[in-house]
């Protein structure tokens, strides 16, 4: 039997993203504001962030081991003074959303289920909200890959769409959690990743921006200010490709 995945992302996984890049990208110094508050030197959007899932304050520790020697609770790891990785342990394992902040101001997030992963997989290039790479992991195996970035220029994939199992639903996040993209794909013959059936990007404001029929071969693209929609065939869209919408 095919199996189908569904993903849903949170606004909060998001803002981590953001938050992430604004840590990476600024000083990583502590400040003195940051040490009055008790922060361990992130920044205070991270900070604000963070502090919505779990306890930031003075009284909870960072960097703790058991009895066992065992990681527990939040890991943060650094390279002169800036923070590098912000990790969840339970028992010695990363369990929850795991980040690392790239020197250039990128992102990279992962989802884990004690040492497993299983969840997202996205990356993202300094202030972009939107991924440049997305994929999708269920008990540690690789489900689905996919660009984002490419796809909200040019539309139709054009580095295609990577499969790992029979089938999956896509529902790729903005940073903030609004649904950027979704569509299905599925296993055809040696077309691992083929799109079938009716794909939607969305503009941030969650207002469509497009709409691509993969078994009519079409594309309707929605005008931003509310004016006329215009349908391509592929072929007509694929001749004006590199005009970003």
């Amino acid at each position: 039997m095919a199996s189908c995945f569904r993903f849903r992302f949170s606004a909060l996984y998001c803002g981590l993203f953001l938050a992430g890049w604004l840590c990476a990208c600024g000083d990583g110094n502590r400040t003195e504001e940051d040490a009055a508050n008790g922060k361990t030197g992130m920044t205070d959007t991270l900070y604000k962030v963070i502090s919505d899932t779990v306890d930031v304050s003075d009284t909870i520790p960072i960097n703790q081991t058991d009895v066992n020697h065992l990681k527990q609770g939040r890991w943060e790891f650094r390279i002169g003074g800036r923070l590098w990785k912000l990790e969840f342990y339970e028992g010695g394992y990363r369990n929850g959303r795991c980040f690392e902040y790239e020197a250039e101001g990128g992102t990279k997030a992962m989802d884990y289920n004690y040492g497993q992963r299983s969840g997202y997989a996205l990356e993202y290039h300094r202030s972009d909200s939107i991924p440049e790479v997305a994929s999708y992991y269920y008990i540690d195996l690789l489900q689905w890959t996919a660009h984002p970035k490419a796809l909200d220029t040019l539309l139709l994939h054009p580095d295609g769409f990577q499969l790992y199992t029979d089938s999956a639903t896509l529902e790729i996040p903005y940073t903030f959690g609004e649904n950027f993209y979704e569509g299905k794909i599925v296993q055809v013959g040696n077309d691992q990743g083929k799109p079938v059936g009716v794909h939607r990007i969305f503009r941030r404001s969650g207002a469509l921006k497009a709409e691509i029929d993969y078994d009519q071969s079409t594309i309707v693209v929605f005008a931003a200010d509310g004016g006329s929609n215009t349908q391509y065939t592929f072929q007509e869209w694929q001749a004006k490709s590199g005009t970003t919408l």
